[in-house]
Formats: C-alpha cells, sequence, structure tokens
C-alpha cells in the first residue's frame, strides 16, 4: 500500500513537471509553428556580433540552414522582422567574405521577400538595395542563384504597386538605367552554373512577358549585348544535346530552360530595336531553332508556337530554307492530320490542346505571310521544290486564303 502511494506519488510529480515543460514550450514557440523564439534570437544576436573567421563553423552553419527552412513560415518571417532580423542579415552580408555565409543569408533573404510587408521595408531601405545590387557582380554562382530568386519577387512589386507608392518602384529605377541587362547579360555570357544560368532565364522570361500601363519591359533587355549572351547561355546549357530526327529534350528542366529561351527572344519581337537587334543574329538563330522544330511526343506546341512566332520576327533578316521546309513538315503533321481525325479516334480534346493548336495555326499562316512578304518569290519557290506536295500546298492554302479575304 505504501508503494502505491509512493508511486502514484512519483506520478502526480511527473505530470506536474511535465505540464511546467509544455507551459514554457507554448511560450517559447514562435506563432503557430513549433520553431523556438530562442533559437532564433540566439542566432540574430550571433550575427549581430559577427567578426569574419571568429564564429562561423560547421555547427554555425547547421543552425543557419535550419533558419533558411524555417523562414519558410510567414510567422517566423514575421519574428524575424520584429527584432530587425532583415537589417542584421544584410548588415552581416556587407562585412563577410564567406561565400556559404552569403548564400545562406541571402537564401534567409529570399524566402522573407515572399512576404510583401519585407519587400515593402526593402523598398524604404536604400542600404539595403544597394547591398543587394551590388551582389549581382558576386562571383558566386550559389549566392546568385539565390539572389535571383529576390529579384524575380521584386518583378511583381513592379507591375503591382501599391496606390499609396509616389514614385517609380525602385528595381524599375533600375531597369532603365540598364544596370540590371548589363549584370544579367554578364552572368549569361560568363557562367558555367546551369543552375544559375536557368535562374537567370526564368527572372529574364518573367521581366519580359510583364506589361503595365502599355509598358513592355522587355525593351529594357533587347539589346546586341544581351542577345549575344544569350547565345552564349545556349551553347552552355544546350550544346551537350544529341540533336536527331526524332529530337526531344532529356530532361523537363532542359525543356523548361528551352521554353524560357525562346520566349525571352520572342518578346524582344514585340518592337522595332528588339527585332533589329535580332536581325543581327539571325543566322545564328535560325541555327538554333531548327534543332528544336521537331514534331513533340507530348502533344504540346507550346515549344513550337513560340519558335515558329519568333521566326516570323526575324524571317525579314535572315531566312533559312532549311528552318522553313522542317516548318512545313511539322506543322502539316500537327494541324492537318489532327483535322483528319474523327472526333472518335481522338476520344477527347481537351479544350486548352484546340486552343494550342489554334495558336499554332495562326502563328504558322503570320510566318508565312512574312515569307511572302520579305523573302524573293525565286529564293521560296527554290526551297518549295524541295519540299513534299503537301507541305507545299499547306504554304499556298495559308497565303490564298489570305488574299481572298484582303480583297
Amino acid at each position: 500500500m505504501e508503494r502505491e502511494e509512493t508511486n502514484r506519488s512519483g506520478s502526480i510529480n511527473n505530470l506536474e513537471n511535465l505540464q511546467i515543460d509544455i507551459d514554457e514550450i507554448k511560450g517559447d514557440v514562435i506563432g503557430d509553428t513549433v520553431y523556438s523564439e530562442r533559437f532564433v534570437l540566439r542566432l540574430l544576436i550571433k550575427l549581430n556580433q559577427y567578426s569574419e573567421g571568429k564564429i562561423w563553423n560547421e555547427e554555425f552553419e547547421s543552425d543557419l540552414c535550419t533558419l533558411w527552412d524555417m523562414t519558410a513560415a510567414s510567422a517566423v518571417v514575421l519574428f524575424l522582422m520584429q527584432y530587425n532580423g532583415l537589417e542584421i542579415f544584410i548588415n552581416t552580408v556587407q562585412c563577410s567574405t564567406n561565400f556559404r555565409l552569403t548564400e545562406i543569408l541571402i537564401g534567409i533573404i529570399g524566402n522573407m521577400c515572399c512576404e510583401k510587408s519585407v519587400r515593402n521595408a526593402l523598398a524604404e531601405h536604400k542600404e539595403s538595395q544597394d547591398t543587394l545590387l551590388s551582389l549581382l557582380s558576386n562571383p558566386d554562382p550559389q549566392t546568385l542563384v539565390q539572389l535571383m530568386r529576390i529579384v524575380e519577387h521584386l518583378a511583381w512589386d513592379i507591375v503591382k504597386p501599391q496606390e499609396t507608392m509616389p514614385d517609380k518602384h525602385w528595381f524599375e529605377k533600375q531597369l532603365e538605367s540598364g544596370v540590371i541587362s548589363l549584370h544579367l547579360g554578364f552572368i549569361l555570357s560568363s557562367s558555367t552554373s546551369e543552375e544559375l544560368l536557368n535562374g537567370v532565364l526564368v527572372v529574364l522570361n518573367t521581366f519580359c512577358s510583364m506589361n503595365f500601363n502599355d509598358k513592355d519591359f522587355s525593351q529594357y533587355f533587347a539589346s546586341s549585348e544581351l542577345i549575344s549572351a544569350m547565345l552564349e547561355c545556349w551553347k552552355q546549357i544546350f550544346s551537350s544535346c544529341h540533336y536527331e530526327i526524332e529530337f526531344e529534350f532529356p530532361n523537363k528542366q532542359l525543356e523548361k530552360s528551352a521554353h524560357n529561351w525562346v520566349s525571352i527572344l520572342l518578346a524582344f519581337t514585340g518592337h522595332e530595336e528588339g527585332r533589329s537587334s535580332l536581325g543581327k543574329f539571325g543566322d545564328h538563330l535560325n541555327d538554333i531553332l531548327q534543332l528544336w522544330i521537331v514534331i513533340p511526343k507530348d502533344n504540346s506546341e507550346i515549344l513550337l508556337t513560340s519558335i515558329v512566332r519568333l521566326l516570323e520576327g526575324i524571317v525579314a533578316y535572315s531566312f533559312s530554307a532549311m528552318v522553313f521546309s522542317k516548318v512545313l513538315k511539322a506543322v502539316y503533321v500537327i494541324v492537318s492530320e489532327k483535322d483528319l481525325k474523327t472526333k472518335n479516334e481522338a476520344n477527347y480534346v481537351e479544350e486548352s490542346e484546340e486552343l494550342e493548336k489554334l495558336t499554332l495555326k495562326e502563328g504558322f499562316k503570320n510566318y508565312c505571310l512574312a515569307i511572302k512578304r520579305h523573302v524573293q518569290e525565286e529564293v521560296i519557290n527554290k526551297t518549295l521544290q524541295i519540299c513534299k506536295t503537301k507541305y507545299v500546298n499547306l504554304f499556298w492554302s495559308v497565303v490564298d486564303e489570305h488574299d481572298t479575304e484582303t480583297k
């Protein structure tokens, strides 16, 4: 009986201690997460006292990586902002020559920039802006990869400015100055890191696809220098692909990068300066694009459509008989033969696929008309002589249909 009382008493004490521990834990967590306030604050204190070479070690690196993961949670980001986290990270970056430390801190800031309030704070702090801009010339690829994430976040603030913003977004001013184009072009032309090059292509495609108040942001990048850099980037990312008759990208990442690469250049065709700059590299672009003019196996014609539209934009400067014949064949197979299929054979065609097919038809039509307008008739006829009759008929049917409509 005495032992039972002792055991019961011990159990009660353990429960009381457990309750105290739970209360302490609850008081230490950040918002609705399971992350510790003390852990974060200790790291901020260490960073605030950071001195090059004194506190950097594996444990500190591991703790910072943990914080990096934690900043995927909004509550952690807001907690960091309460304790000047952004300012502390920026100050540490300014005094650090440790590439790994800089990469982690820029990665953390990249996560934080998912929050609008953080980007607003950044817009009001010029020193932080200058620090981030200076990193565009940083030689460390991994730091630049994380920096591209921040730049992409900033892009959307440019097209969605706050009503209370009295002036242009601070990053748009940098775009207008040509500084961003210069730095991104240098990275494209010199980097051997595919991860970084892919990140830059994503950023450029984001900017070049943006329109706000009738402003085409691709104008800030449509220079001969950047197009030359894009060609160097192509060599680094795509030249190792095995280009065969039945070519397909070896992985989805390369296919995505190809979409971005073509889309950026396609955006340049939307204005005269861009078309003129592209025209200087017309022959080189034709050589590259003809490699990707294939019948897609996944029934997606998005890349081919973009290529055809890009070819239309440069045909006034450069015409390739090989490219033209490959386009005729691909479009005939994709569009004409699909039209011959019955609904029973196709079973069910998604509405998006139909729209995609129509877009390819429209792009092909414009390409054919541009050829008729800019290429000598003798050259056109000579090219068509090496094409199958059904492909030749497809070309002339498009041209004749347009001539009939315009009469």
